[in-house]
């Protein structure tokens, strides 16, 4: 997983023969792009079944949607028919959501308390030791001030 995406993982297994296609399917449009399929079944030695696994990358913020869906396809040919195994999942909200999208909004608001408590330390420093330009200085004492009364 890296920061921007997130892998749907679909595994099918206990088929014989081998004759089989994954595919995927976004809010019901067929995905090709970021798809990665196994080239071909795996057999398992001891109960001569086959496996077959695919991969989907999908960006983090379609993920945290629960109104997208994502569906796998298996397209398996029995022997006698062919066959169609489809399983969808519904993105997901809040506890299922990445952790660092999550950890974006608590770094933002941490960034912008430091960056305040930054101005108030800075604020405070030259209100105590009223940092004042020599020049300034002079300009302020060649002022005259009229009051009324």
């Amino acid at each position: 997983k890296t920061d921007k995406w997130s892998t749907l993982v679909c595994v099918a297994t206990g088929f014989y023969p081998d004759h089989v296609s994954v595919s995927w399917k976004v809010n019901g449009e067929e995905r090709q792009d970021r798809v990665s399929t196994d080239t071909s079944p795996q057999q398992n030695k001891t109960t001569l079944m086959y496996h077959i696994s695919s991969r989907m990358k999908i960006d983090d913020m379609d993920w945290i949607d629960p109104k997208n869906n994502f569906t796998c396809t298996v397209h398996f040919f029995n022997g006698k028919a062919y066959v169609n195994v489809t399983n969808t999942i519904n993105g997901q909200k809040g506890e299922n959501a990445p952790l660092r999208l999550k950890l974006l909004g608590f770094g933002y608001i941490l960034f912008l308390s430091k960056s305040l408590l930054y101005a108030l330390i800075v604020a405070g420093v030259v209100c105590k030791y009223k940092v004042i330009p020599d020049n300034y200085k002079t300009q302020i004492t060649h002022q005259i001030c009229i009051n009324s009364i």
